[in-house]
């Protein structure tokens, strides 16, 4: 991988390179589903509705970083590595 302009970085990915939504998404309910938390609970929890995080869990669509942040941090309590 090739890494050029102002946000490259050693082992980060170009801005340019596609995100994985399906990637996210199954990482995303496979840390709800080991915290026995429901989509519901989970939207609740991120000021979000239950269908937005099942989209986001099925890849249907590419959340935003603060969307993310939010369900990690106020949802799942976690971090996102």
């Amino acid at each position: 991988m090739v890494h050029t302009g102002q946000f490259a970085d050693a082992g980060a990915a170009s801005v340019s390179e596609p995100v994985d939504t399906l990637a996210v998404g199954h990482r995303l309910r496979h840390f709800r589903v080991q915290r026995g938390m429901t989509q519901e609970a989970l939207a609740r929890a991120a000021s979000l509705t239950a269908k937005f995080v099942s989209q986001i869990e099925n890849g249907r669509v590419n959340p935003s970083i603060a969307v993310l942040a939010r369900l990690v941090n106020n949802g799942l309590r976690t971090t996102f590595s």
